[in-house]
Formats: C-alpha cells, sequence, structure tokens
C-alpha cells in the first residue's frame, strides 16, 4: 500500500506521532512524506502535490490541518486524521494507538465520502469547499445587501454582515457558530445562513444538495470578500453573482468508529 505522511508543522507533539507512526509502517508500505514534515523529521521527502497515486493519506493535526491538506492535494485521497487540535472535528482518530490503528488499515479500510461545495465568479471557479464558502464584507461595520436565489428563484433578499454556504460537514463549523443547523453528512443538502441580518425573519435556509445557489451583491459601492474555508480569499466587487453547486469530486475520509458522527457532536459540541 502507498501511504502518505504529513503533520502540523509548528506541533512539536504532532511531529513526534508522525515520527512513530512512520517508524512503526516504513518496513510494511510504500511511505511518502511531506516535505515540511519530512523536513522535520530529517528525512526525504516529496510536495503535497506531488503524491501521486496515494491509497492513505495519514495527517496528523486539526480541522485547520486536514482544510490545508485538502486545498492542496491535486486529487482526493482517503484521509485518516489523527486529531492534534483543539476541536478534531474533521478528524477520525484519536493520538493513543494510531500507530496500531494504521497498521491495521494497511489490511484495507472503508472510505466515506463527503461533499464539497464548488463556488465560481464570473465563471471563473475558486477552491472546492469543505466546509463553507462564505461572502463577507470588506469593511466592518459596513453592510451588505445580498440577493439569494435557489435554482433561479429569489428565496431571501437581505442586508446582513455576509452570507454562510455550508456543506453538512461544514453545519458543524461556521455555520452553526451563525446560527444555522446540525446537518447529518448523509443528509444531501447545503446550508445557506446569513450574517447578522437586518431583518427578523431571515433565517437560515437548508436546500437539496444538487440545488444551484446564487449569491448577488446588489448594493453600490460596497465590496466583499469571497472566503473558501478560511484558506482562500477572493475580492468581490458590486454586482457580482457567486454560484454555488455541488463540487465534481467529494473529499474521502477513512470510516473508523471514532468518527462516528453523533458521538462527536456529543463529545466535541458541548
Amino acid at each position: 500500500m502507498k501511504v502518505g505522511l504529513t503533520a502540523r508543522h509548528n506541533l512539536d507533539e504532532a511531529l513526534e506521532k508522525a515520527g512513530s507512526i512512520l517508524g512503526t509502517i516504513e518496513d510494511r508500505a510504500e511511505v511518502s512524506v511531506e516535505l515540511d514534515t519530512a523536513s522535520a523529521l530529517g528525512v526525504e521527502g516529496l510536495p503535497l502535490r506531488d503524491m501521486s497515486g496515494l491509497d492513505l493519506l495519514v495527517l496528523i493535526g486539526g480541522d485547520g490541518t486536514i482544510l490545508r491538506t485538502l486545498h492542496g492535494l491535486e486529487t482526493p485521497v482517503p484521509i485518516l486524521g489523527v486529531n492534534m487540535g483543539d476541536v478534531g472535528f474533521l478528524t477520525n482518530a484519536e493520538p493513543q494507538g494510531a500507530e496500531e490503528l494504521v497498521v491495521d488499515l494497511l489490511d484495507g479500510f472503508d472510505v466515506e465520502r463527503r461533499d464539497r461545495l464548488q463556488a465560481s465568479v464570473r465563471g471563473e471557479n475558486v477552491p472546492p469547499a469543505m466546509n463553507e464558502t462564505v461572502v463577507i464584507t470588506s469593511e466592518p461595520a459596513k453592510i451588505l445587501n445580498l440577493e439569494v436565489r435557489v435554482d433561479g428563484r429569489e428565496a431571501e433578499h437581505v442586508r446582513c454582515d455576509g452570507m454562510i454556504v455550508a456543506t453538512p460537514t461544514g453545519s458543524t463549523a461556521y455555520a452553526m457558530s451563525a446560527g444555522g443547523p446540525i446537518v447529518d453528512p448523509r443528509v444531501d443538502a447545503s446550508v445557506v445562513v446569513p450574517l447578522a441580518p437586518f431583518k427578523l425573519s431571515a433565517r437560515p435556509l437548508v436546500v437539496p444538495g444538487g440545488s444551484k445557489v446564487e449569491v448577488e451583491l446588489l448594493r453600490k459601492g460596497k465590496r466583499a470578500k469571497l472566503v473558501v474555508d478560511g484558506q482562500f480569499v477572493r475580492e468581490l466587487d458590486e454586482g457580482d453573482v457567486i454560484e454555488f453547486s455541488r463540487a465534481e469530486e467529494p473529499a474521502l475520509f477513512v470510516k473508523t468508529w471514532q468518527g462516528e458522527f453523533y458521538s462527536k457532536v456529543r463529545q466535541k459540541l458541548e
């Protein structure tokens, strides 16, 4: 089996765990170590984009590390995330016993597919989102005027600080903090959540996952930003229409009992 290994570079505990996993499996699998992780461990490495044909990517870090890694991959790879972050909602294993778990996975594993969200502006795609894409004001305390359309029909017209369009996976992240619902990742849906709406009737929407959602900037002279998973930012101009749809390629995660959704909700979101 071809296994990739990467870790949060600025966390000694993550690098130590990466070294332990590498020592455990390097004689049992063909292991490629991501360049920065390899440099910290004193071994040869490869840039993430050059790791082709992987059967499994073992990642030691938190949700931010997973999001950054997903944005750096050329093609989807099944990910085993070992939690070394504050929350670790996207991770599916804990540090204790991670070495034994990875050894077990070398004999095979099941894969969970998670839909991602594709946004485009003026016909140009931005990187797909695992959690959410946010249209947000570029100037603090300056309100936006947004129209939301679902499959061509107006769903909302609201003045607000911005608008979140999230996947079910992302429903437990920024969207939840803004008052959106928690959505089981098996549900085929997207969540649309206004940020600080100046309208009593403005509420989050749950729309079919196959829908085309459009957010249009209406107010003249107001600029905004498009932020994808906190990793990618694009400037928006008045009159821009941001189109959202299901991304062609999902993210892939290794199924483990430690990654069961409702257990995570109970344990991590109390």
